[in-house]
């Protein structure tokens, strides 16, 4: 099998690529799509989404066209609709996968949970901006912090400072946006945009350039959209 890519063996390949990828993107409702309050068909209470997140220390890897982000310890942890997450990675695709009313942004962070069951939560933050600015890993309403020293396997994150955790969102049910692109993945992604203070994610664009990661918008096939406002 080919590997896959974002470039010759693209997402306009990936179903050719082999029968799983074939079967997977035309079997389940697939991500990323577009959303806007129009499209939104039921709300949520906000405490629907409860989020528990504290510092931890994560292993850094380079793995499928992208940085992940993984947590040594899995303390952290949301309850959605009554049901324990628990995360275990987290990375990120330039430019934004996902859109929200109409617009697409400079970068996205999946942070994916995993239940006992095994069943997939996908928490998506949006980012309006990369800003070089160091701030002492405190974030304010309108700066998120996320820094790790280049060249180091090991970073300490404070999702705390990272994600705002009374901040609206939509959910909906679809698929991940990497191949196999599996269904049935519970995805809450947050409609508020801030900037995002990373001294070393700028250094790493500025440095080495970046080719897009990102899988384009989606038909949408789903039904219901949720959104806690």
């Amino acid at each position: 099998m080919e590997e896959w890519d974002y470039l010759e063996n693209g997402p306009h390949r990936w179903e050719e690529l082999c029968d799983e990828f074939k079967f997977a993107c035309q079997k389940h409702m697939q991500s990323p799509i577009a959303l806007s309050t129009e499209k939104v068909t039921n709300s949520l209470d906000k405490d629907f989404l409860q989020l528990h997140y504290e510092e931890d220390i994560y292993k850094i890897r380079w793995s499928k066209h992208t940085f992940h982000f993984l947590p040594k310890n899995k303390k952290n942890r949301v309850k959605f609709n009554d049901n324990w997450f628990y995360l275990e990675d987290i990375h990120f695709h330039l430019p934004s996968e996902h859109s929200i009313d109409g617009k697409s942004y400079p970068i996205e962070f999946h942070l994916v949970h995993y239940s006992k069951a095994r069943e997939v939560l996908v928490v998506a933050v949006l980012f309006d901006c990369i800003q070089n600015t160091f701030r002492g890993g405190k974030a304010s309403r309108e700066h998120s912090v996320f820094e790790w020293v280049e060249g180091c396997d090991e970073v300490e994150i404070d999702l705390s400072q990272f994600i705002l955790s009374k901040s609206s969102y939509y959910a909906y049910y679809g698929s991940f946006t990497t191949p196999p692109c599996r269904g049935d993945i519970h995805w809450v992604v947050f409609s508020e945009i801030a900037s995002l203070s990373s001294r070393t994610l700028f250094s790493f664009l500025e440095k080495y350039g970046w080719r897009k990661n990102n899988r384009p918008i989606q038909e949408q096939l789903q039904k219901k959209i949720w959104y806690a406002g």
